[in-house]
């Protein structure tokens, strides 16, 4: 579980990576040419995949709209890329979770990011 708390929009994204789901299918519909040439030439395609997909997920959350954006248009490529959508520029942070769960926060800043994993307050 991943929660984010922020005084304005923000989107978060997770997802377990399936080195078997079939992405291709994805890249055609939702990736810039670019980004499907980033995924196929990838020594691990489906961690290429999820990182980008978990970074366009939390896009379309932040900005509430879902998928139904061109997300080909949207390019998440960069390391620390500024989007402008709706006149306000969003920016992107990837981290993992886990080894096999990358995940994507969007937001307006980036300021005062604090990541805790609960090892803490565990037994």
């Amino acid at each position: 579980m991943v929660l984010a708390f922020a005084s304005h929009e923000l989107g978060i994204d997770m997802e377990k990576v399936d080195p078997v789901f079939a992405h291709e299918d994805i890249l055609t519909e939702h990736f810039s040419e670019a980004e499907k040439t980033f995924v196929l030439s990838a020594a691990d395609p489906a961690a290429a995949f999820y990182f980008l997909w978990t970074r366009k997920e939390a896009l379309t959350k932040a900005w509430g709209t879902g998928l139904q954006e061109n997300l080909k248009l949207v390019s998440v490529l960069e390391e620390d890329p500024v989007i402008e959508m709706n006149r306000a520029s969003w920016r992107l942070k990837s981290f993992s979770v886990s080894e096999n769960y990358p995940a994507a926060l969007a937001s307006h800043a980036m300021e005062n990011i604090f990541y805790f994993d609960g090892s803490d307050i565990l037994p």
